[in-house]
């Protein structure tokens, strides 16, 4: 769900339905809402197994973190689970940060059907309906500790996501690194000094790192165990 959230991708909100039937068609058994213990596994009689167990936000080492309801995984932002305070600092530049601040941003927008009807009434002027599209009701700032925002997404979308952060008037702050969390907000550091940005919320897009259930497997079972 995560992955359709962010404006413009959608599409992406249909692709486990569609994973789904390809699976059943091509003769796969589905065990849905279910987490097989190791022992199953072992049980199971299977030569190959082959674990998809995904990922999960990499906390990073600065001080303050843990424990603080102001912080927030990025991607429970963008599936909708946890809700951001006005003022959003999105930690981290790469292609999760990009659209976890885009999502940020346009929260409060209003939609393009609603756009339609302001300007086929002539209720606002084009550029206050443009507006009203493209920003939202947050204040959004992007912290990044390299040169470049945006680095491993595709050069045609990274320009296009460049445009639209600017058009939701994100701010980015690039080769600043965040030093601590404290009660007044982030502290960061950059070629300015170091200052304190205030925040509501604090998005990490951090990273991710393996989600590994069944460490060790490997000794316990004759089969081959495949990580994907």
């Amino acid at each position: 769900f995560a992955a359709g959230s962010a404006p413009g991708k959608g599409e992406f909100l249909s692709l486990p339905d569609t994973l789904e039937t390809q699976a059943e068609l091509a003769g796969v058994t589905l065990h849905m809402n279910h987490s097989p213990s190791v022992d199953e596994l072992l049980e199971s009689g299977a030569e190959l197994i082959v674990l998809a167990t995904g990922a999960h936000t990499a906390t990073p080492p600065i001080p303050g973190l843990a424990g603080d309801p102001r912080v927030i995984d990025a991607v429970d932002l963008l599936e909708g689970t946890v809700l951001p305070g006005q003022r959003v600092v999105v930690l981290g530049g790469g292609p999760v940060g990009v659209e976890a601040a885009l999502y940020t941003a346009r929260l409060g927008a209003i939609t393009p059907e609603t756009a339609a009807f302001l300007l086929e009434h002539e209720a606002e002027e084009p550029a206050r309906i443009r507006s009203l599209l493209l920003k939202g009701t947050k204040t959004v700032t992007m912290v990044e500790m390299t040169d470049k925002i945006g680095k491993g997404i595709g050069r045609s979308t990274r320009w296009v996501h460049l445009k639209e952060l600017k058009m939701s008037e994100v701010a980015i702050l690039t080769k600043t690194r965040a030093k601590a969390l404290l009660p007044e907000g982030l502290q960061i550091e950059n070629e300015q000094g170091e200052s304190v940005l205030p925040l509501d919320s604090l998005v990490l897009a951090t990273g991710m790192k393996s989600h590994d259930p069944y460490a060790g497997l490997e000794t316990r079972t004759e089969a081959k165990v495949l990580r994907l």
